[in-house]
């Protein structure tokens, strides 16, 4: 402020010559006053608050979860919806021109859970989860940083049970919105030591003629991922009598067996795929067999062998249940890109791959 402080002396100072004494005052009252006017903007323009920086957009995940009493836990993204019911019981819906088109249909008349479990030989089922109570949250980052997630907590109903609960949690991404993931839980919160033989998760019914009322409830195109018996088709039509283990990284028939841990179902208009989305191999299989009734059962078995002790815990490897339309290539690329995404790596493709193979032993 200083800079701009002249003194009146200069300015009434007496200089030789009277009008130059003069024109002299009169030009320095005018350099004052342009500097009293520079002054005072510059303080103008100080005195005015810095604009707040831009508040940076906040992205938001379009999956919705929703429940009501009485009906089934809804996760729902932009091309699929996935019921959670209170048997534990996962439906897929592939949303399609505003229809829900799918080939799941739980049995209504079974009190069949979607999960079970193997102890001594008896079987842990009829789970009854209290949906009203299902905790939501935003997903854990599996698949990207946008998605929900829901955690039910359930108890089994049968008089084998013991004293377990299982936790079942489901997935759904925005970056991969017609894929499911789900995990179940199983903690001993009794007193005494549980056996846990075998599990079975992502129970699923399937009866093609939701789509097409004309055809048979086991007519499906299907790709069965395991390379568990040699010479068997991958991609078939479903018969009538089909049923096959698809064991994966255990013995099979014919040595021990592979493959890629994914079954798929289709129609000209809708397909549903169960699988793993583990980036390590994990021994289990993926069980699919026609009932009786027509209806193709599929699910995903593992054994773990061991036994709980109270307090203790059992994870399922995280699975997953997806819709689509087309035929298996959409949901074995949808597969692996979500498998990438966890963090398995292709390998890269060398020029030998590109070049003729023989294989004499294979075919004798």
């Amino acid at each position: 402020m200083s800079c701009y402080v002249i003194s009146n002396q200069f300015l009434n100072r007496s200089v030789p010559g009277g009008r130059s004494h003069v024109r002299i005052k009169k030009l320095w009252k005018r350099m004052l006053l342009v500097l009293l006017g520079s002054f005072a903007l510059s303080a103008m323009a100080c005195s005015k608050a810095a604009p707040p920086p831009a508040k940076e957009k906040v992205a938001r995940s379009a999956i919705t979860v929703t429940v009501a009493g009485g009906s089934p836990v809804l996760l729902k993204s932009t091309s699929a919806e996935f019921d959670i019911g209170p048997s534990g019981y996962v439906q897929a819906f592939f949303l399609q021109d505003g229809n829900r088109l799918t080939l799941d249909e739980p049995d209504a008349g079974l009190p069949v859970s979607g999960d079970s479990l193997l102890s001594a030989g008896k079987e842990i089922g009829e789970f009854h989860f209290d949906l009203d109570r299902a905790k939501f949250s935003d997903a854990q980052g599996k698949l990207g940083t946008l998605g929900k997630r829901v955690e039910i907590t359930g108890r089994s109903s049968s008089g084998a049970a013991g004293d377990i609960e299982e936790v079942l949690v489901a997935e759904l991404y925005d970056s991969f919105p017609t894929l499911a993931l789900t995990t179940a839980t199983y903690r001993n919160v009794g007193s005494k030591d549980i056996r846990l033989d075998q599990v079975v998760t992502q129970r699923h019914r399937l009866n093609a003629a939701l789509i097409d009322p004309t055809g048979a409830p086991h007519d499906l195109w299907s790709f069965q991922g395991s390379s568990y018996d040699w010479g068997k088709e991958e991609i078939l039509r479903i018969p009538k009598s089909f049923s096959q283990p698809n064991l994966m990284g255990g013995p099979g028939p014919k040595g021990q067996g592979g493959g890629i841990p994914v079954v798929d179902f289709w129609t000209s208009r809708v397909g549903e795929a169960v699988g793993h989305l583990e980036s390590l191999p994990r021994v289990l299989s993926l069980p699919v067999q026609v009932a009786k009734d027509g209806r193709i059962h599929v699910s995903m078995a593992l054994e773990p062998g061991i036994t709980l002790k109270p307090g203790e815990a059992y994870s399922t490897p995280t699975s997953f249940v997806m819709v689509h339309s087309g035929d298996y290539y959409e949901s074995l690329h949808l597969w692996s890109s979500a498998l990438q995404q966890c963090g398995w790596k292709l390998p890269k493709a060398s020029n030998a791959d590109y070049s003729a193979n023989w294989c004499g032993w294979g075919y004798e």
